[in-house]
């Protein structure tokens, strides 16, 4: 079970009672044997082309060193023209149009050019009859061998899987491609295959109960049974959450360092880049467990985290003062042992030292107090503050796009929509200060639910305020919740708001099912579900007594770090052990730049 450490530190699961959660390295290693298999297929040097978006992500499953191994010689971007390189070409791109149009338009430039190469195309996860037209169409497609790698979820940190499916949302929502959740189910299945028949599975959502369908439908066209691992299955329940449940909790601003480090700089497939004025250079940053203070400092209120750094800073240098000259030769080769796991602290430290003082920079620059207090006053539906003169008064001064439109956001998603009269003033305002060009934004927004339009005699009480007052989402007392060793799971969001979907993940894995929450909430977003597979009731609840609960929460649509930190904490308060799956991880930046077109 986690522990809290000194200040509300969340210490590693493992670290604390020896309990074994399922080793997740596995998938990232099948990916990688496949991607070796494809490469190995084609003897002598060859290029590595790969679209913009997987880059980072293969850097999960592919080192460099692994593919000089393997006589790649050089790796590109996908790009508009591209004349250079060898006579074997790897392409490695996501079934997307652009980019097997792009595709079939460098095969044309090296035809009339009278280039002789070799092309490969690797789809990931899975080759779709669309691309294969528009290369039959533009007659490139007798000229490709085609290959499938199955890379579905990528472990990004200890527990943490992600497809990084950036723009799942538009994806999902605005073009209505349903074909991420095909592999989403395959990745269940995948799993499953490596640690036994999930025996529990809860939904809720018109998403979750689509990939439900398709998981069922998958195990049937595959005649897979129950599967069972040594020991009983190592995943004893799974929750699948739509997004669309719950854009509250990804529109509020993150507190946690771990999330308030992806609001300002973003966190990219586990990497944040840190520019030149604050590292000297640009640093691109691998942001996990191994990284020895981010570890420590990943869950905390980002108040708690200077403190906490000046006590690593003054741990480091007590460290250090153990050399002495006097030391015998065993004490000293000892000491050298050590200097390894010194540096790599010492670094880490220097890193985050100069992040956090450049997070306080920002936040102060943008009047960010101010901004949460208007969130705050949303969130717990103060009738009297003036919300909706603080969003024009945004829009007039011009300010970052992002806060008036999260704003407007975030009062729609709490009520339920805004009033025609008032959507309609402040929709032409925004408009008329940040350009037309974000007219087809706001349809987007409008088609998703995140903003919606409601009459003016409207009067029916919006899901989010039914569902707040049963799960307790808003403390009355906000101003109380101590923050540096929290008891709350609100602490997330400085003790004002509980995440709606953490709140609902946990009343679920409580009860057992959404008894007592879907009725209530007649209205919340979408169909909610309990399964029970490959074991009886019975047999699944005496399961979880005697073993440690281990819980998978699939988020369908996006996860933030807000809600992987609520999980830890929660992990912490029930002994129950949470692994976090997402289709992409996002904030409420991303969520938003996700709908422009």
């Amino acid at each position: 079970m986690s522990e809290l450490g000194e200040n509300g530190a969340v210490l590693s699961l493992d670290e604390t009672d020896g309990a074994q959660l399922p080793d997740l390295k596995d998938v990232a290693e099948i990916a990688r044997t496949q991607f070796a298999d494809m490469l190995a297929s084609e003897e002598g040097k060859k290029d590595l082309v790969i679209q913009g978006e997987l880059m980072t992500l293969l850097e999960h499953v592919t080192p460099i060193n692994f593919l000089k191994k393997l006589e790649v010689e050089h790796i590109y971007r996908i790009e508009p023209v591209m004349d250079q390189g060898g006579t074997k070409r790897f392409y490695v791109t996501r079934p997307d149009m652009l980019a097997v149009s792009q595709i079939a338009d460098h095969i044309q430039s090296d035809s009339r050019a009278r280039r002789n190469r070799e092309y490969v195309v690797i789809f990931v996860p899975r080759r779709l009859a669309s691309c294969e037209y528009i290369l039959e169409r533009e007659g490139v497609h007798g000229l490709i061998r085609y290959m499938e790698l199955k890379l579905h979820l990528i472990p990004l940190d200890e527990h943490i899987l992600s497809l990084e499916r950036n723009k799942s949302l538009f994806t999902l929502h605005i073009d209505g491609d349903m074909s991420m959740l095909h592999s989403v189910a395959e990745s269940i299945l995948l799993l499953e295959r490596h640690h036994g028949t999930i025996p529990v599975v809860h939904g809720k959502g018109h998403l979750a109960s689509m990939v439900w369908s398709l998981y069922s439908r998958l195990k049937d066209a595959h005649q897979v049974g129950t599967l069972h691992h040594e020991g009983g299955s190592q995943i004893t329940e799974l929750v699948l959450f739509d997004r669309s449940c719950d854009y509250v909790t990804p529109l509020c601003s993150q507190l946690t360092y771990e999330g308030i480090l992806d609001d300002t700089f973003g966190i990219k497939s586990g990497f944040v880049e840190v520019g030149e004025e604050i590292m000297g250079k640009n640093v691109k940053v691998l942001l996990n467990a191994r990284d020895p203070v981010y570890k420590i400092i990943r869950s905390m209120h980002f108040s708690s985290v200077p403190s906490v750094l000046c006590s690593i800073s003054k741990e480091l240098k007590s460290d250090y003062s153990e050399w002495k000259p006097s030391q015998t030769i065993p004490e000293l080769k000892n000491f050298v042992q050590k200097l390894p796991e010194l540096r790599r602290k010492h670094d880490s430290l220097e890193t985050h030292l100069k992040v956090s003082e450049q997070i306080i920079v920002r936040k102060r620059e943008a009047e960010y107090e101010r901004q949460l207090y208007y969130e705050r006053a949303i969130l717990e539906a103060v009738d009297k503050c003036p919300i909706a003169e603080y969003v024009e008064e945004c829009i007039h001064r011009q300010v970052n796009f992002h806060i008036p439109l999260r704003l407007l956001c975030l009062m729609s998603t709490t009520n339920g929509g805004i009033k025609n009269k008032y959507w309609k003033i402040l929709k032409d305002q925004f408009l008329q200060s940040y350009g037309y060009k974000f007219l087809d934004t706001l349809h987007n927004l409008e088609k998703a639910g995140v903003v919606v339009e409601k009459p003016e005699d409207s009067s029916a009480p919006s899901s989010f305020k039914l569902l707040s007052k049963n799960l307790k989402l808003v403390p009355k007392e906000p101003e109380t919740a101590n923050l540096h060793n929290p008891s709350k799971m609100s602490y997330v969001f400085g003790g004002a708001f509980k995440p709606l979907s953490v709140a609902a993940i946990e009343f679920v894995t409580r009860v057992g099912s959404w008894n007592g929450l879907d009725d209530v909430v007649a209205n919340w977003s979408g169909p909610a579900f309990t399964h029970k597979q490959g074991t009886s009731q019975r047999k699944a609840t005496q399961t979880a007594s005697r073993a440690h609960r281990v819980v998978l929460v699939y988020f369908l649509g996006g996860c933030t770090f807000s809600e992987i930190n609520a999980l830890r904490f929660l992990g912490e308060k029930t002994g129950i052990h949470y692994i976090v799956a997402t289709t992409n991880l996002l904030n409420a930046n991303t969520l938003l730049d996700s709908f422009i077109s």
